[in-house]
């Protein structure tokens, strides 16, 4: 199993090279964007891989780590340049792993109030509701502890953890039922089109597959979207593992071609 994985991960690279070459040489849009597809595509298994290594915490969300991943693998194929790093593996990897821990720490480091805290800043805010324009101003943290009859110290938590909140509320303004977008992603033009880049793989991807005969759909679907191993596989659909490696070969030959047909049809229309 050692082995014929060692012998997966080549054929991947060996690909992404030819697929690499062929996005940064083209200069027909559709056939980088046909390039691009193809990369992400069979990257992917490699991303989600690095993601369930990095996550810390059984909670960490591996979609949102691995979309992290994928950002950082979109970066990697418009900047790499042999002349570089003639090893995309290790440049990718790179970045790849800088993204996905970039946003654990931006994203997943919010302060988390204990609920004691949040019933004191509850009771702040309804206090200082009652006061004139004047009382405030020459309101002190010390004025509020004394009135509510806590130590000054957790005061001065709460108010830091409430303003900390009401700033990290930002995002809730471009949240709506189409599609979620933090403000600091609106803000960062250069991220934005990563992620709009991102989106537009997924849609191809999400499309393709969706077209794919009934079991290559069904077994791309398990690798894919419910991350199952080939063994999981393999135990969920009584198949022994060497039908599965073999018809998922199938599978992903058949996507591959289909992704390319894909574009081809753009170019057509």
């Amino acid at each position: 199993m050692v082995i014929n994985q060692k012998n997966n991960d080549q054929k991947t690279y060996e690909l992404v090279a030819v697929w690499l070459e062929e996005y940064h040489t083209a200069s027909d849009k559709y056939k980088k964007a046909k390039a691009k597809a193809l990369i992400v595509t069979r990257m992917l298994p490699v991303i989600k891989k690095i993601a369930r290594t990095i996550a810390r915490r059984a909670n960490d969300p591996i979609e949102d780590l691995v979309q992290a991943g994928c950002i950082g693998l979109l970066k990697a194929i418009e900047s790499y340049s042999k002349d570089i790093n003639d090893n995309f593996k290790i440049y990718a990897g790179y970045l790849i792993i800088g993204e996905i821990k970039h946003y654990l720490r931006d994203k997943l480091n919010t302060i988390r109030v204990p609920r004691h805290i949040q019933e004191l800043s509850y009771r702040i805010n309804s206090f200082t509701s009652t006061l004139t324009l004047d009382e405030l101003n020459e309101l002190t943290n010390d004025d509020v502890a004394e009135a509510l009859r806590v130590p000054r110290k957790e005061i001065d938590y709460a108010i830091q953890a409430d303003r900390r909140r009401s700033t990290l509320s930002l995002e809730d303004l471009y949240n709506n039922d189409i599609a979620y977008l933090g403000y600091e992603e609106v803000l960062s033009k250069d991220n934005y089109k990563d992620i709009r880049d991102l989106e537009d793989m997924k849609i191809v991807l999400r499309d393709v597959i969706e077209k794919l005969p009934g079991e290559s759909q069904t077994l791309v679907k398990a690798f894919y979207y419910d991350d199952l191993s080939q063994k999981e596989i393999s135990e969920k659909f009584n198949l022994t593992q060497m039908q599965v490696s073999r018809k998922l070969k199938k599978a992903f030959t058949l996507l591959y071609r289909m992704i390319a047909d894909n574009y081809t049809e753009v170019v057509d229309d």
